[in-house]
């Protein structure tokens, strides 16, 4: 299975995302490929192929820290 890292996007910043695809829609076809609203997520690491992923979240249980703002 394909494992990476990602955060989850507020709805506020799909709606933008959604909303600056549709403007390039026509000028940028074939060049991209869109995700569903329902995936979209900011990727931080790609872990890549692994066939188990239990010592992966264990570690990150117990991962702590501040939150972050973050604008594109």
């Amino acid at each position: 299975m394909r494992c990476f890292l990602a955060v989850q996007i507020p709805e506020a910043s799909k709606d933008a995302l959604e909303a600056a695809a549709q403007a390039i829609e026509s000028e940028a076809a074939g060049f991209y490929r869109w995700t569903s609203r329902e995936q979209m997520h900011l990727t931080l690491y790609f872990l890549g192929e692994m066939e188990e992923t239990g010592e992966v979240v264990d570690a990150l249980r117990g991962v702590k820290g501040e939150a972050v703002s973050l604008s594109i």
